[in-house]
């Protein structure tokens, strides 16, 4: 398999346009072979180059794949099936390990996203003090992202720090 192709982002609006059990049956090669193989191939090839430069991040076609399904019991869009493609690849090769490597491919564009989502609060916890005893070591981390074109997501971002957290006055941690 050679990568995604305009055939991926034509079966994912194709998808789009015609959500129903009926259609993805009568395309489910399609989706194998142009969706789900080449993202199960980028992510045997992501896991390989992280284990050629000794990175603790792996995964597999199969297990790291999110299944195409959509859990629609208590959702209002009762669409069966999702329009994006996504895999992951963490630390022991689960979708539920801390720390990961998130992978998402839409018609429209494609995203990689890494860290911590949703951590356990111990780990928030660690994470935290981490950045409150090297504010420094933080705001180069950031320096660094921006100046690569990257930055952290704002989204769940706080609008106040968490109850026993005070940032010296120095800090940029807001």
């Amino acid at each position: 398999m050679s990568g995604f192709s305009p055939a991926t982002t034509a079966f994912q609006k194709g998808l789009a346009a015609n959500n129903t059990r009926e259609w993805f049956l009568a395309h489910k090669a399609e989706y194998e072979a142009v969706v789900k193989a080449p993202l199960a191939a980028l992510v045997e090839t992501l896991a390989l180059a992280f284990a050629a430069h000794d990175v603790p991040l792996t995964g597999s076609g199969n297990s790291s794949i999110f299944r195409i399904n959509r859990d629609v019991r208590f959702a209002a869009d009762k669409s069966p099936y999702k329009t994006n493609a996504g895999a992951i690849l963490s630390r022991d090769g689960t979708r539920k390990a801390r720390g990961i490597l998130y992978v998402h491919i839409t018609p429209t564009e494609g995203l990689m996203a890494m860290g911590f989502y949703g951590p356990e609060p111990a780990d928030l916890a660690i994470l935290r003090q981490a950045m409150l005893a090297d504010p420094q070591a933080w705001a180069g981390i950031e320096a660094g992202l921006a100046r690569a074109g990257y930055s952290l997501s704002r989204e769940e971002a706080l609008t106040r720090l968490p109850k026993g957290f005070d940032v010296p006055e120095s800090a940029s941690l807001a």
